[in-house]
């Protein structure tokens, strides 16, 4: 990935933050992928933050809302499972990390986008890989799960149910003991 060079335009600095990544996309201020400053209220710019931005999967405009890096257990990131932040550097994919859920929410506009790999499950090898999809009205939240959030699909553009059709608790299933690592998108 790479980082947006200053240059005046949107989302280049914390002065001049696109909105979300999908706004940056839209507007021609895209660069390719890489870390943006975006500020989803759109007000003061004193709570802009750097993020990563998928400019290129499914249409581009995905902005990176949780990364897990498994490092022994799910608890051993402080806040993981409760509504505010997790970590403070929203922009670099060797740490774990997670945006408020309000800010999660606040982001997402088309759907949810959450992809988990892993070697170890549990206690025994496997080899998991798998991007799942969720519709906007799918309400984010570390400590529930809404109904709407039920329905999973394999695909960007909800046509093709995922086996079983129902998610997981907590972030999807994508960040359970059963992955080494994920990553949750929610955007265009």
């Amino acid at each position: 990935m790479t980082t947006v060079p200053s240059s005046g335009s949107d989302g280049t600095d914390q002065l001049t933050p696109g909105t979300s990544c999908k706004q940056l996309l839209d507007d021609g201020h895209s660069v390719g992928d890489g870390v943006y400053w975006i500020d989803p209220d759109g007000g003061a710019h004193g709570n802009a933050f750097r993020a990563l931005c998928d400019m290129t999967t499914d249409g581009g405009g995905w902005t990176l809302a949780e990364n897990f890096v498994y490092s022994g257990a799910p608890g051993g990131v402080p806040g993981w499972c409760g509504a505010a932040a997790a970590g403070s550097d929203f922009s670099s994919l060797s740490n774990s990390f997670k945006l408020p859920d309000a800010t999660i929410n606040q982001l997402v506009t088309y759907g949810y986008r959450g992809h988990g790999s892993a070697s170890q499950c549990y206690a025994t090898p496997c080899d998991v890989d798998i991007t799942l999809y969720w519709k906007a009205d799918c309400t984010f939240s570390s400590t529930s799960r809404s109904a709407a959030c039920d329905a999973a699909y394999r695909d960007s553009t909800f046509t093709t149910p995922s086996c079983g059709g129902t998610n997981s608790d907590n972030h999807w299933g994508l960040n359970s003991f059963s992955l080494g690592t994920s990553k949750e998108m929610t955007g265009p």
